[in-house]
């Protein structure tokens, strides 16, 4: 009986226990699952998968449980025919300081198909190394890789001429890049790149050499540049989250809620800020988390008073924005709101039970709707973390079947322009480019 030395008995034991490739690990993985019986969860952390791939795994072996996990030895010539002939042949031409492509050419002229991977695997075995680069002037004479146009801003010619694109608006922010020297405001950041762009893949490449900081440097130094130009100024806000659903696995990421869905599911929450006149982004950040999401309004009106020097006049936001205390703050600091309350099972009960007398109808302007003329109750209360009085709107007859409520530090605005004035609120994730860039 063959025996061994301990040591040596480990390190071979190493080679069962240690999986080196996907297929010995996929074996291993099942066989403990299967053979014995440790819990999917556990055989998944045991041999480096999530638990999501390894249910997909234990599914796909269900479904083919035949599968070849050990492939038996190729029998039959070990030689390669199309190659062999060739071998002297392609030996003399690499002796020429040919490269695998021009010996793959050279012999495809004589009418001998070959190509450059074939002839790499040949000479590699036969010893010989990889060409080192070679400038245009040692390569053979033939064919040679087409070059690339480069982008040289120097030849730009902005003469008067005739143009067809679906993007032409865009020459009408030149004026304010020109006026705000805007490669100066990039220069600043220190955005990478600034010269030529040599080939292709360095657009591909170009996000990844970014250093994330660069885009808050770059918001505050265009917000700075912008401020010189004296233009006006957004007074009224519309403010929502978004969710931007994630379909991978990190236990990082937070469930949020999907308004177009009406779930919860997992993704990253942006918070948007919108210019309810221009509708215009003013503000975005997309690094929010549960436990900062609803003090978020409020590190929007710092943003804002940083940036600008003054508060936003006016924020329009919905109930799942932020919280009662949140509203007593930006009463405190003589910020305008309109938001929406939540309806509880008990707050509906009182509001049915209201005499039809209570109630009046007002019209609404300028709002194309059916229903312009619904019915509204219109009273101060008091509201828990607030202090003082509150208005609330309970307006019915606007084509839902439960009644809508707005509340609002607005205690003197018609009850009409308040709730016109929600009822043109964007919903603005329907806006929403496909990523939000941080603030």
């Amino acid at each position: 009986m063959f025996t061994s030395s301990g040591t040596t008995l480990t390190e071979l034991a190493r080679v069962f226990l240690e999986p080196a490739n996907s297929t010995h690990r996929q074996y291993e993985a099942l066989r403990a699952f299967f053979v014995e019986g440790v819990p999917g969860a556990e055989a998944a952390e045991r041999f480096g998968y999530t638990p999501g791939s390894f249910r997909v795994l234990v599914h796909q072996f269900r479904q083919d449980p035949q599968r070849a996990f050990f492939v038996p030895p190729a029998k039959g010539p070990q030689a390669a025919p199309k190659t062999d002939p060739l071998r002297d042949q392609v030996i003399a031409l690499r002796k020429q300081n040919l490269s695998i492509y021009d010996i793959s050419r050279a012999l495809q002229k004589e009418g001998h198909r070959l190509s450059p991977v074939a002839v790499s695997v040949l000479l590699k075995a036969e010893g010989f190394a990889r060409l080192p680069r070679r400038p245009d002037a040692q390569r053979p004479p033939g064919e040679h890789p087409a070059v690339a146009e480069v982008a040289d801003v120097r030849k730009i010619d902005l003469s008067p001429r005739r143009i067809h694109t679906k993007f032409g608006g865009l020459f009408l922010f030149l004026p304010t890049l020109v006026s705000m020297n805007f490669p100066k405001v990039l220069q600043r950041v220190g955005l990478p790149g600034s010269q030529m762009i040599p080939k292709r893949s360095f657009l591909t490449e170009y996000s990844c050499r970014i250093n994330a900081d660069c885009h808050a440097k770059v918001m505050r130094r265009w917000f700075d540049a912008i401020g010189k130009l004296k233009l006006p100024r957004g007074k009224s806000f519309d403010l929502d989250f978004h969710t931007i659903p994630f379909h991978g696995e990190d236990a990082f990421v937070e469930k949020h809620y999907v308004s177009k869905r009406s779930r919860r599911q997992k993704g990253i929450l942006a918070f948007l800020g919108q210019d309810a006149d221009t509708r215009v982004f003013c503000c975005a950040n997309s690094d929010l988390r549960k436990d900062r999401q609803n003090d978020e309004i409020l590190e929007f009106v710092r943003f804002w008073k940083r940036r600008t020097g003054h508060l936003p006049e006016e924020l329009i936001f919905d109930s799942r924005l932020t919280t009662y205390a949140n509203l007593d703050q930006l009463n405190r600091q003589g910020i305008q709101f309109i938001t929406l309350r939540r309806r509880s099972r008990k707050m509906l009960q009182e509001i049915a039970a209201r005499p039809r007398s209570a109630w009046r109808r007002i019209e609404l302007d300028n709002v194309a709707r059916i229903y312009k003329t619904p019915r509204i109750l219109d009273e101060r209360i008091a509201l828990r973390d607030y202090e003082g009085p509150i208005r609330q709107l309970t307006i019915m007859d606007l084509g839902h079947e439960q009644p809508t409520l707005l509340l609002t530090n607005q205690l003197t605005r018609s009850a009409p322009k308040l709730n016109g004035r929600y009822a043109k609120r964007m919903i603005i994730e329907n806006n929403m480019p496909s990523c939000a860039t941080g603030r």
